[in-house]
């Protein structure tokens, strides 16, 4: 399924089923955030989630098996992550999971997948290195490391710019990792000139303080264009701060800044997004045929159009369910083996 990728994975379960099995039940879990600061983008993924497990039902992908999403809120934080994957493996027994979001959360449960052998799927995770840590995890989004030297190849050519800003979110382990990343590629450019670079400080789960300072510093500096480094919940706090404070004539650009975001900052600060760039993104719009198969599905059941996570959400779904489709049976080795196929 090419619609996109990103995304969190929901756990495959169940004993020893054969997929010949009649009128069985394959269980997968799922650890989404539904409530904190990142509630939004779960809430989303999990509505193309379970969009996507009533289509695989309906179309027989599985034969007479039906796909049960099981779902776990992980409220935000890496730590009652950690707890949603060992609930999931030690008393639901699933031989896989979708999910998390955050590449802090990945990070945290790659040893909990690893010594059980059972699989997980992130739909949006994304910080360098961490898939490779395992061989029971993998990711649908593209991580930094291959997602940065292309973009900023791309917006330099289209903004020629030679001076750059960077702000990051320094604790959490995505913005830290991007933020590395554009400043190698940036630095080995002999064009371009990194004329000022900033961090803050955002715990988990917190909501963005007053960044007055460091953005008036960034203006103060005159860069053409300004990295920015975060979460959903850092794109809002940066950008409707620089609204505010009238340094919008900086376009920022964000690596995995979505559709979803963009509205809630406009919703906060309407047109503050206006001219932000973002070098990964789905959209509604798109007129590749399964996207608007999808779209349609989405909006005939839900009354109204998807955004970028409902999409991440499906898609990773359907990923899953295909490689288990094909996979010999519905344990976690042989689904490890046919994801790592796909």
């Amino acid at each position: 399924m090419r619609i996109f990728i990103a995304s969190a994975f929901v756990a495959l379960a169940v004993a020893a089923c054969d997929s010949a099995d009649v009128d069985s039940v394959l269980s997968l879990g799922v650890v989404l955030p539904l409530s904190g600061t990142l509630a939004e983008a779960g809430t989303e993924i999990q509505s193309g989630m379970m969009l996507a497990q009533d289509e695989i039902n309906e179309s027989g992908l599985l034969g007479d098996t039906k796909l049960s999403l099981l779902v776990q809120n992980n409220r935000s934080s890496p730590d009652q992550t950690a707890a949603a994957f060992d609930m999931l493996i030690s008393k639901d027994r699933v031989p896989a999971i979708l999910g998390p979001l955050t590449s802090s959360s990945t990070s945290r449960i790659v040893s909990l997948v690893d010594a059980a052998g059972i699989v997980a799927v992130s739909p949006t995770s994304s910080a360098t290195g961490i898939a490779a840590r395992s061989e029971w995890v993998f990711r649908a989004s593209l991580a930094v490391d291959r997602l940065v030297p292309f973009g900023i190849a791309v917006t330099k050519r289209h903004l020629n710019y030679t001076r750059a800003a960077t702000i990051v979110n320094g604790q959490d382990t995505f913005s830290k990792s991007g933020n590395a990343k554009i400043t190698e590629v940036l630095q080995a450019d002999a064009d371009v000139a990194i004329v000022l670079a900033q961090s803050y400080s955002r715990a988990v789960g917190t909501r963005i303080g007053d960044l007055t300072s460091e953005l008036t510093a960034v203006q103060n500096a005159d860069p053409d264009v300004t990295f920015l480094s975060g979460l959903p919940e850092d794109y809002i706090g940066v950008i409707t701060q620089a609204h505010a404070l009238g340094t919008m004539d900086i376009p920022f650009i964000c690596p995995l800044l979505a559709s979803t975001d963009v509205h809630s900052i406009n919703e906060e600060a309407p047109g503050a997004a206006e001219g932000s760039i973002t070098l990964q993104a789905w959209v509604a719009a798109s007129e590749v045929s399964l996207s608007k198969a999808f779209v349609n599905s989405y909006t005939a059941r839900r009354g109204g159009a998807p955004g970028d996570f409902a999409a991440s959400g499906y898609a990773t779904t359907y990923i899953a369910a295909t490689a288990i489709a094909n996979a010999a049976n519905y344990q976690a080795a042989s689904i490890r083996s046919e994801l790592a196929e796909t």
